[in-house]
């Protein structure tokens, strides 16, 4: 670009063009601290056993917005309805939480949820704090995911080295060179390889930070080129498979083919064979997250049977509940908080539907442009809450839904003014090589 047309864009007199955020000094102060805050929160690897830490980094997220903003504080409005559908989720929380013996952990963790879920929801309320916030998330979670790839590499060729270990809850993750923390070992077609865990403290949620940044990175990245950044995104499909979480990959792969045939400019080029072709390709996505070796639902007995009968087991007793309308049980310590489902037999049927609803209700009321990007991250962390992962306190994963719909609405907003700024972008260059033509032509005669 000229020095004459990169002067005019720093002083504002030519639009930006869609994709490129401006980051002004006092948004850098909030972007970093909500860095931290996110890697902080449940299910992060160094959130466990943090709790406080995690509260005084939100604490200060929220005093530098409120100075970044000079108290003009603006939330999307997708933002807006999963904040206060999180709001009912959590009463609720602590209504049922009042008739506990020992109701502290759970209080804290409820009351550390919202203030967390409100402080990112503020920091995604501008676009250019938003982009550049998911673009230093996605690159960490693809750096980490290109780590693992590294690292099978290596356990392949039988020249692994183990740089260090660390406590995560009361276990142990063995962390491998370049930096890779792995929790457990599973059999990979004849050889013994270590599940990558990544950022997240168990390798289904890694899994479900992978999926979401691929999904994520094309809206975030708008308007850039670079063959690096295209590695990093390839890499986060090793983010997905080196968890060797069941769960986790069938969910992006479904999700994968769904977006695929559901985007409006794919329907168009399917003609008249898109009924079949969506059948066909759901059914094969279905059959392969099922029936894929290793990875498939089938597979799941041989290679970790314990994990799937407590999981079947905890899951059929809260659907039980919801069939039976259960309010929950008298005690929040009895059944292990596996997944929504589960969840049912301790806080009861209003719970799984609020907390439904404040994942629903969002993309209900996006604008269609802004449902290419949103949807499919929202469905992940949905289908991952629903039968994967415990919801209770995963701050984590809500602030990945949050940060999609918000990240939904700026990209919408950009796709439809971009041709526009861009015009004017090129009109501009043009008015300007015409004269600067004219007055060398006038200094000539």
């Amino acid at each position: 670009m000229s020095s004459i047309s990169a002067g005019a864009r720093k002083s504002g007199s030519v639009p930006v063009r869609a994709g490129e955020p401006r980051v002004h000094h006092n948004s850098k102060l909030p972007i970093i601290l909500g860095i931290v805050a996110f890697l902080l929160s449940n299910p992060g690897i160094i959130a466990a056993g943090r709790a406080n830490i995690a509260f005084v980094a939100i604490t200060l997220l929220l005093i530098s917005l409120l100075v970044a903003d000079r108290q003009k504080l603006a939330i999307s409005r997708t933002n807006t309805a999963m904040l206060l559908l999180m709001t009912a989720v959590t009463l609720w929380v602590l209504i049922r939480a009042a008739s506990q013996a020992n109701p502290g952990s759970v209080v804290t963790g409820a009351v550390l949820t919202m203030i967390s879920l409100a402080a990112f929801s503020i920091l995604f309320g501008k676009e250019e704090r938003v982009i550049t916030f998911a673009r230093l998330v996605l690159i960490i979670i693809a750096l980490a995911s290109l780590s693992s790839v590294l690292t099978l590499l290596t356990v392949a060729a039988s020249k692994s080295i183990v740089v260090g270990t660390l406590n995560v809850r009361e276990l142990t993750s063995t962390i491998y060179f370049p930096y890779t923390p792995t929790l457990s070992t599973q059999d990979l077609f004849g050889l013994t390889v270590p599940r990558f865990t990544g950022i997240a403290r168990e390798p289904g949620w890694m899994s479900m930070f992978a999926a979401a940044a691929w999904f994520l990175w094309p809206a975030a990245f708008l308007g850039t080129r670079s063959a690096a950044l295209k590695i990093l995104r390839l890499s986060l499909l090793g983010g997905v498979l080196t968890p060797i979480s069941t769960a986790g990959f069938g969910i992006f792969v479904v999700v994968a083919a769904c977006t695929f045939l559901l985007n409006p400019a794919k329907r168009k080029s399917l003609g008249t064979f898109k009924i079949a072709l969506a059948v066909a390709a759901v059914s094969v996505s279905i059959w392969f997250a099922i029936h894929a070796p290793v990875f498939g639902l089938e597979a799941k007995p041989d290679q970790n049977a314990g994990s799937l009968e407590e999981r079947t087991r905890v899951t059929s007793d809260g659907l039980n509940a919801l069939v039976h309308l259960s309010l929950g049980e008298q005690s929040m310590e009895r059944t292990p908080n596996i997944n929504m489902i589960a969840a049912v037999t301790e806080n009861g049927w209003p719970y799984i539907l609020l907390l439904a609803l404040a994942l629903i209700v969002p993309l209900l009321i996006t604008k269609r442009d802004s449902m290419p990007v949103s949807a499919p991250v929202v469905a992940i962390v949905f289908l991952t809450l629903l039968f994967s992962q415990p919801p209770g306190g995963s701050v984590g994963a809500y602030v990945v839904a949050l940060l999609a719909l918000a990240l939904g609405e700026h990209h919408r907003k950009s796709t439809v003014s971009g041709q526009s700024e861009d015009w004017q972008f090129q009109a501009h260059i043009r008015q300007r090589s015409w004269r600067r033509g004219n007055s060398d032509s006038r200094q000539a005669r």
